[in-house]
């Protein structure tokens, strides 16, 4: 089929919400969703496995060598190759996009929500090479983030390229997102929440179905070209339901619930640090921001080496790179409690330079990271402090610590829950995650006042995800009859009026813009402007009115007369029934929709 026809068969521009509704019920909508889904699926789950591959080599390149440079004994290429990966990336990304920085969400949400599901091209293979170096030279950062945004944009590159309208390119974005993070992790279920919880903003029912498809698919993919694991391995007594254990972990859920908040505002502190204080030119930032990882795993290293005589290998403490293997080092209880504490102070100081300087990477998995390390040192004080306290006894505390610290900084207590459960297999766990991560959700939300980890950066640009949702929600689900003004109250001239008569009213009325009738017919609209462009031979509204009003049907929702009224560049719209589009039912305005929003958010 040619590409044109394709084209043509995925085309829903210009559609009526109403009919749209009708539509998306329809064999022909669904089909077409299930197809966008697996074919964004399938993108996902190959840009995942790409992206880790690209990882790995990038690692390999930067530390296949010896350790050249040293101290003592002390590691210095720890901070010397951190550096190198800071100078590669930083004209790239101050330079040449300027999206690829960050941690990728707020950068997909910001398409979603202010972009209209536009992502441009270049962003995709530019944010799989910015972030596998960022990741790979050390820097502290999670793949979540960039594979995110990577699955967005295959999204959004598949809506652009078929040309679908706004609101389905920007359900594929999510998709996207979701299914990204569904195959980096091997969590479905965690993806498909993560897309529509985060990224979305809100759970549309009507985007579960294909979410999850596109998750699964991509999900499959990662786990037959690497292996089909849990993201962490783990080795849980069961727990029976214990109202006691509950109100512990309910604790754990508010303890962290603060800490999430101390991680986000530590975050953005550095990052505020990094863009408005250090005045030095943008492009060198991340050859500062990224050596603060390798510092401080140089440090430890060579601590156990003086101390302990054991020579460890330079990823050995998960403070540099995505974290895991701190993460399986925790869950194994290979470490000193104390040091669970100082890891997770120093996974948070590094996280924040590497991204706050202009860095490419996620911030999900240094979560779970900190969260894990603070998790076990919460069990060990609920246990009492023991000498030798047993491993079985902490990993509750741990696995839970992960999903309640994000789920508090994320404001995505679903997403944690699911998340969690999947990437540890701990489904034994979920009573215990729902309460910590339901209560972690509230105390942040409460301190936070509504702000997330992802939010605050679109904050900073003035936009608000919560009234923004509130607002698209009611333009979504206010038809035009509840907001017109009805047509016994409109304000109407006829064809064979004389223009003079027409200036009177809108001199007496202060309205531009008036319904033209012949009879009970409307065959026009009359505006300020329409008379003063008119000649001096038009003497009656006929010589000068707009013979082609713009129309819209009382069952549409006001998100659709808004896009006609901006489209059109008109200031009214005539409202007429489906079946006969000259009888006049009444005219709506942007003052008419203004007015109604603002009542419905009084109320």
């Amino acid at each position: 089929m040619p590409v044109s026809e394709l084209r043509d068969l995925f085309k829903i521009e210009d559609v009526p919400f109403s009919e749209r509704i009708i539509r998306s019920h329809s064999i022909r909508e669904w089909a077409l969703d299930i197809l966008l889904a697996l074919i964004v699926g399938v993108g996902s789950g190959f840009g995942a496995v790409l992206f880790r591959w690209l990882i790995r080599f990038f690692r390999l390149v930067f530390y296949s060598l010896p350790p050249v440079f040293s101290y003592q004994g002390f590691n210095l290429n720890l901070i010397f190759i951190p550096a190198v990966g800071g100078l590669i990336i930083g004209p790239i990304v101050y330079y040449v996009a300027v999206e690829t920085k960050g941690h990728g969400v707020p950068e997909i949400m910001e398409s979603v929500h202010l972009r209209h599901g536009i992502v441009r091209l270049r962003v995709l293979p530019l944010k799989l090479l910015v972030s596998s170096i960022t990741i790979g030279s050390g820097g502290s950062a999670g793949r979540e983030g960039p594979i995110a945004q990577i699955g967005g944009s295959t999204g959004s590159i598949l809506g652009q390229f078929f040309k679908l309208d706004e609101a389905k390119k920007k359900a594929l974005i999510c998709w996207g997102a979701g299914a990204g993070i569904a195959g980096t992790f091997n969590a479905p279920i965690g993806g498909t929440f993560f897309g529509l919880e985060v990224v979305m903003g809100r759970l549309r029912v009507r985007d579960i179905i294909p979410a999850l498809i596109a998750s699964i698919v991509s999900a499959g993919i990662v786990s037959e070209i690497l292996g089909d694991r849990p993201a962490f391995k783990t080795t849980l007594p069961w727990l029976q339901f214990n109202p006691k254990t509950l109100v512990v972990f309910g604790l754990l859920g508010i303890v962290f619930g603060l800490l999430a908040f101390f991680w986000v505002k530590l975050f953005y502190f550095i990052e505020d640090f990094f863009d408005r204080d250090l005045r030095i030119p943008n492009w060198t930032k991340p050859a500062l921001g990224f050596p603060v990882a390798g510092l401080f795993s140089a440090t430890l290293t060579y601590y156990y080496f003086m101390t302990e005589g054991v020579s460890l290998k330079p990823m050995y403490f998960g403070i540099m790179g995505v974290g895991y293997n701190g993460i399986d080092l925790a869950l194994k209880m290979s470490l000193p409690i104390y040091i669970f504490l100082l890891l997770g102070l120093l996974k948070m100081i590094a996280t924040a330079f590497t991204i706050g300087s202009g860095g490419s990477g996620g911030i999900f998995a240094p979560s779970l990271y900190v969260g894990t390390m603070f998790g076990i040192f919460f069990g060990w004080l609920m246990l009492g402090c023991p000498a030798h306290p047993d491993p079985s006894l902490l990993l509750p505390y741990a696995v839970v610590g992960m999903g309640a610290l994000f789920a508090g900084a994320a404001r995505a207590p679903l997403t944690s829950i699911f998340q969690i459960a999947e990437m540890t297999r701990a489904f034994n766990l979920m009573p215990s995650l729902i309460v910590a991560c339901g209560l972690s959700y509230i105390t942040s939300d409460i301190l936070s006042k509504g702000s997330s980890i992802y939010t605050l950066k679109l904050e900073k640009k003035g936009l608000r995800l919560g009234e923004h949702e509130l607002m698209m929600d009611l333009l979504e689900n206010i038809k035009v009859s509840e907001a017109m003004t009805p047509a016994k109250n409109v304000i109407v001239v006829s064809s064979k009026d004389s223009l003079d008569e027409v200036m009177k009213k809108i001199t007496k009325t202060g309205h531009l813009s008036y319904p033209v009738l012949e009879g009970d017919e409307v065959v026009g609209v009359i505006t300020l402007q329409d008379i003063t462009k008119c000649s001096e031979k038009c003497k009656e509204v006929r010589d000068a009115m707009s013979q082609r009003p713009v129309v819209v049907y009382p069952d549409e929702n006001l998100k659709e007369a808004m896009l006609k009224l901006d489209k059109n560049n008109v200031g009214i719209l005539i409202v007429v029934p489906r079946e006969n589009r000259r009888k006049l039912m009444g005219i709506i305005t942007k003052s008419d929709i203004i007015k109604t929003i603002s009542l419905y958010t009084r109320s």
